[in-house]
């Protein structure tokens, strides 16, 4: 899985470890899979797709932040034209107990034309009235290939 690159203004009482993400083809099903791991990086628009983030906070800090995470996705279309489509995006809530975070940001069937994309995942931490935390980070998916089939 791909590693997650982060900025964390609060060094050293703020830890963020193992951040990673992996694509899926198909959405979430009603007991929580993912989907199935995106073969060869080829995904018809006729599907939807997943990406899945995870990643550890730690440190002394960590019981005392409030907010949520706020996970993204950006497709840049290779070639001519760009991706007009509305940046997928979910939010969980900040949990002072957990140690452990999850996200899944699904790009729902039939809104990414046929083409090649640079996927790109962002992920932020946000304070309770939305202003943008001293915590974000990125990755790169590469490039992913959708197709009508």
């Amino acid at each position: 899985m791909p590693s997650l690159t982060f900025e964390n203004a609060f060094t050293g009482s703020f830890l963020i470890t193992n951040g990673t993400f992996s694509l899926a083809e198909g959405a979430e099903d009603s007991t929580g899979f993912p989907g199935v791991p995106a073969v060869a990086e080829v995904i018809q628009t006729d599907q939807s797709a997943t990406v899945n983030i995870n990643w550890d906070v730690g440190g002394t800090l960590a019981t005392f932040l409030s907010g949520t995470w706020k996970g993204e996705v950006f497709l840049e279309k290779m070639g001519g034209g760009e991706f007009a489509g509305a940046t997928p995006s979910t939010v969980i809530f900040y949990e002072p107990s957990a140690t452990t975070y999850n996200l899944n940001v699904v790009i729902p069937a039939n809104t990414v034309d046929e083409g090649i994309y640079r996927v790109v995942v962002c992920l932020s931490l946000e304070g309770t009235t939305g202003t943008p935390g001293p915590v974000a980070a990125f990755g790169d998916l590469g490039l992913i290939k959708f197709y009508e089939g």
